[in-house]
């Protein structure tokens, strides 16, 4: 049987375990750390097999399950960040417009006199 790193890979650099790019030790595994490819699973699989396989299968998607819940948090943080950016654009943009009008009345009123 063939058990695979779930962490995030780079085909160049080797596993990784975090965001910060460290090096997965591998030697500090331990079984719920892997994914079992279940089209392995055969009849005269071992039920301790069978339980490592599922303990590794609920693992893996509970971790899918937090890195969407990080992507979705990460994303609505862009969008808010987003918005505040325009907002503090079109305040800038209002303020550039209220002074080149404030220019063009004072040089309006020092032609006048």
């Amino acid at each position: 049987m063939d058990l695979q790193n779930t962490g995030a890979t780079d085909p160049a650099d080797g596993y990784y375990d975090n965001e910060d790019n460290e090096e997965y030790d591998d030697q500090d595994d331990n079984q719920d750390d892997f994914e079992i490819n279940f089209a392995e699973v055969s009849e005269d699989d071992s039920m301790e097999l069978l339980h490592a396989k599922l303990r590794a299968s609920r693992k893996a998607r509970q971790r899918a399950d937090e890195d969407a819940k990080l992507l979705e948090n990460r994303i609505k943080l862009l969008k808010q960040e987003e918005t505040k950016a325009r907002k503090k654009i079109n305040e800038t943009k209002k303020r550039a417009k209220d002074i080149v009008a404030t220019k063009k009345r004072n040089v309006d009123r020092q032609r006048q006199k």
